[in-house]
């Protein structure tokens, strides 16, 4: 059913998710959701990397609809990530996936002074994680469940996702007239170019570097089906990030890169263009990530905004994602919490697999804002 004939018909869309929404904040108000089971949201209430995108969701959704509730809702949460930045046990590369949405976005709508504050305090958390050896930001923390040699690993160790995550650092230069968070971000952008995306612009999920010496080893996966596959959220990561990153720079480069990589991920969808989980599972290949269609959806919007070339491609790709989305994936019932079925999590730990998730729920009404002339908050 093509329910997304222009972008005017996703005012229909946010119509019938706006009593939802308002429901899903009263009831899961000060909890951070995850992804869903038995059809209502776990609850991540430990500082994991998906805590920013219950509040920004809701702040999302008040810039667009403007009842109070999301805003309430939003400022119930913050108290949390502020308390959230004391701990650098916890927060690592993803620190702009808590804080960008939430305090440099709330920042953006109202010029709050402690909210700029705030973004700018992650923004040099992120920053510290910088290995000047290698230029790259450090992904993950130790974990308690590490063995030894994982641990070694990651000190070294590059992650697709944290193009998304350095726009916090462009942002703070231009903020604070400060060229080190800039050279950071660019640096750091460059090597995720030259390591993680491979000769054919498919992409590794992360990259492994000696952290001493900053000798490139090889890439591997986390959630991925194997080391040598394309798992399609980190596609997706790459084509968003790299657009992101063009946004501040102006290097072609970068525009060049998200465009080819949304190439790679546009020949490999499945007739419904929603994706599976790995572009090239063997086991499980009927699995479907929404959450991957709806940040690419998103990706593809800025990149025909920002590219002179085909613009009408990526753009209408775009539309034919969220068409998908809408018809067969989305759920206005109250029955379901999330708003998009389908998502993958984390298929290798059997995680969210089949569920609902708060990302996947967040870019897809993300891409539907941004249809109706409101800007992402991740965006320049």
């Amino acid at each position: 059913m093509n329910i997304i004939k222009e972008k005017d018909s996703t005012k229909d869309i946010l119509t019938q998710l706006r009593g939802k929404m308002l429901q899903n904040s009263n009831k899961i108000s000060t909890n951070f959701p995850h992804f869903t089971e038995r059809n209502r949201y776990s609850y991540r209430n430990d500082g994991f990397w998906t805590t920013g995108f219950w509040p920004a969701l809701n702040l999302l959704a008040y810039q667009y609809y403007k009842d109070d509730l999301f805003l309430k809702t939003f400022q119930d949460c913050s108290n949390y990530l502020i308390k959230l930045l004391d701990r650098e046990d916890i927060l690592d590369h993803d620190i702009g996936f808590i804080y960008i949405p939430t305090f440099l976005g709330h920042y953006k709508l109202f010029g709050d002074a402690q909210s700029k504050e705030i973004a700018l305090k992650a923004a040099d958390m992120l920053k510290n994680r910088f290995n000047s050896k290698g230029k790259f930001i450090r992904a993950w923390n130790d974990w308690e469940d590490d063995t030894a040699e994982f641990r070694e690993e990651k000190k070294g160790k590059v992650i697709i996702d944290s193009l998304m995550n350095i726009p916090l650092l462009f942002w703070a230069s231009e903020q604070t007239k400060n060229d080190d968070y800039f050279i950071v971000a660019k640096e750091h952008a460059e090597t995720v170019m030259n390591y993680i995306v491979r000769e054919d612009f498919s992409t590794y999920h992360t990259f492994n570097f000696d952290h001493v010496t900053g000798t490139p080893k090889k890439g591997k996966t986390q959630q991925g089906y194997a080391d040598e596959s394309c798992w399609s959220r980190g596609q997706a990561w790459g084509i968003y990030g790299f657009a992101l990153v063009y946004q501040y720079t102006k290097e072609v480069k970068f525009l060049e890169m998200s465009m080819k990589l949304a190439d790679y991920f546009i020949e490999r969808l499945p007739e419904d263009s929603v994706p599976s989980w790995d572009f090239d599972a063997v086991e499980n290949n009927n699995i479907k990530d929404s959450s991957a269609a709806a940040i690419a959806a998103s990706g593809l919007l800025l990149v025909c905004e920002l590219g002179e070339s085909e613009k009408e491609r990526y753009y209408f790709k775009a539309l034919e994602i969220i068409n998908s989305l809408c018809s067969e994936y989305l759920s206005c019932e109250s029955d379901f919490e999330a708003l998009l079925r389908k998502g993958c999590s984390d298929l290798p730990r059997g995680a969210g697999i089949e569920s609902g998730i708060i990302y996947g729920d967040y870019f897809f009404l993300e891409s539907l804002v941004k249809l109706n002339n409101l800007k992402s908050f991740f965006e320049r």
